[in-house]
């Protein structure tokens, strides 16, 4: 008797495995923006970023740049108020 509810309580169970592709699998909202705002979209690598504030302009100018694919990815460009 014991033999077969052990047999029944794994087959009920996940493997260990399962649990965690699951957690892997799932991101969060924030976690999604940080990657796409930190990563390299085609390599995966981490971005260069570069800021430069001028202050007689009153601008603030932000450069991403893949060092890896040798790309620049983004450039931004705000009036400071």
């Amino acid at each position: 008797m014991k033999s077969k509810i052990i047999s029944e309580i794994k087959f009920t169970q996940q493997p260990e495995s399962a649990k965690l592709s699951e957690e892997v699998d799932t991101i969060s909202e924030r976690d999604s923006f940080l990657q796409d705002q930190n990563q390299c979209v085609l390599c995966g690598s981490t971005l260069k970023l570069s800021h430069k504030i001028d202050h007689s302009q009153l601008t603030a100018s932000e450069k991403a740049d893949c060092i890896v694919c040798q790309i620049s990815l983004r450039r931004t460009s705000a009036t400071l108020h």
